[in-house]
């Protein structure tokens, strides 16, 4: 989540899915990316089972996972990315700049795209991974949506679960946008807003249930974030014995700088511990520091994917 501000929107490299009637809007465009991502021609295997896929942040786009989605596909994943909430019509749209709309709306367009995704790779669930509203999103999915019965495992990148204090700004922000709320939905986008801790939307999303037992959840967060803020809210309760385990990425990795919010999904330690996250055994808890190094094969992937 970056509210207030825009990221600078980058083109996709490879060509695209060709616009089709029967592919969901969300996983077309130009801001979508493409091989070795969304194939629906590649086959699930017994040691990938189900779908993998990626749900960004605000403001953000499917380019954000670019590196881990070549990182997995080359580990043998089915790997998926698809963008989702544009400005509502009439509202100013600015190239490459999705997860901005009502986040309510966009929950029916992110559940509409996973059936799809199940529909065509002939799963029965998914694995989830989403970066901050992304990872609100799985959380929302999984309580409101049917994912207690589609999801198997759900890895959180510093998600705003529970909102975000904003660094301790939040009910000053808040304030400012109960005084012209308008402006604030044109200058920060209606996603924002609602993440804010403060806010109705937040209040609501608080009353359901953290987890589902059906699934397993690992959050993934860092103590140098200062958009989803504090890190508890990168957090979730065990609901009914729901396994569920945290890391953070600055003590796990032993870094003496760890990475921002930002740059979290493009970040090898992040991705190795995602890794971590789809991989672990039932009831472990505790990231080793070699779970670290996952993602710095990355490369491999990305050299066989676009140097053959």
């Amino acid at each position: 989540m970056l509210p207030f501000s825009f990221l600078t929107p980058r083109p996709a490299s490879r060509a695209q899915l060709e616009p089709d009637a029967d592919i969901p809007a969300t996983l077309q465009g130009r801001y979508v990316i493409g091989a070795p991502a969304n194939n629906p021609r590649k086959e699930l295997t017994e040691e990938h089972p189900c779908p993998l896929v990626f749900i960004h942040g605000t403001t953000d786009n499917t380019l954000r996972w670019q590196k881990a989605a070549t990182y997995f596909a080359a580990q043998g994943y089915s790997v998926w990315a698809f963008n989702y909430g544009q400005p509502e019509e009439g509202r100013p749209a600015i190239p490459g700049v999705f997860a901005v709309n009502d986040i309510n709306e966009s929950a029916l367009e992110i559940a509409a795209t996973i059936d799809y995704i199940l529909e065509v790779t002939g799963s029965s669930k998914v694995d989830l991974v989403g970066h901050s509203q992304g990872g609100l999103h799985i959380k929302k999915y999984i309580a409101e949506h049917g994912g207690q019965d589609t999801v198997r495992r759900a890895v959180g990148v510093a998600a705003t679960y529970h909102g975000t204090t904003m660094t301790g700004m939040s009910s000053i922000l808040q304030n400012l946008v109960d005084r012209n709320p308008e402006f604030a939905d044109l200058v920060a986008g209606k996603a924002a807003i609602q993440q804010l801790s403060s806010s109705d939307f937040i209040s609501r999303l608080n009353e359901l249930p953290d987890t589902h037992p059906n699934v397993m959840y690992t959050n993934i967060f860092t103590s140098k974030d200062l958009t989803a803020t504090p890190n508890s809210t990168s957090q979730l309760e065990s609901i009914g014995g729901a396994d569920v385990a945290d890391a953070e990425v600055g003590e796990v990795c032993g870094l003496l700088l760890p990475p921002g919010h930002a740059s979290l999904p493009e970040n090898e330690h992040i991705i190795g511990l995602i890794e971590w996250g789809l991989t672990r055994e039932q009831g472990d808890h505790t990231p080793v520091h070699s779970g670290c190094n996952g993602g710095q094969r990355w490369k491999l992937g990305y050299r066989f994917f676009h140097e053959s």
